[in-house]
């Protein structure tokens, strides 16, 4: 898929969010982090999933490209780009309009597969950042 995500991933088992974030992170981009604190709690219904999303500060390392990622760009909020996956979209705005806040929602508008397929990406994600931008 052609769209900007942020890294992340599911949790082994055993292992803690914590972990799992910190793990995801370094294989996705060869950095190491540490947590700041958390920046929304979500609900995908749709795929039976909690998503945790972190404010992190990077530690060490260097940015890689991984198998999950040909690119890695940090972009300013007045520039994400509009083929960025909705949902991460929804928690970053959310979270630079309320950074003091948690971002709890259930996230149950359509994946990005199809929203790509149907040529829907770009419309909701204007949709998204004229809501939380203006």
């Amino acid at each position: 898929m052609d769209t900007w995500n942020l890294p992340g991933g599911g949790m082994k088992p055993y292992e803690t969010p914590i972990n799992a974030l910190i793990r995801e992170v370094k294989e996705e981009t060869g950095l190491t982090v540490t947590i700041n604190k958390i920046v929304a709690l979500n609900s995908k219904p749709q795929d039976s999933e909690i998503v945790l999303t972190f404010l992190c500060e990077i530690k060490k390392g260097k940015v890689k490209l991984s198998d999950e990622a040909d690119e890695h760009r940090w972009f300013s909020l007045k520039d994400l780009p509009l083929n960025t996956v909705p949902k991460q979209l929804e928690r970053i705005c959310f979270f630079f309009q309320n950074p003091e806040k948690v971002f709890l929602k259930i996230q149950n508008q359509s994946g990005t597969k199809d929203l790509l397929k149907t040529g829907k990406l770009e419309i909701l994600n204007k949709k998204l950042l004229k809501k939380y931008l203006g």
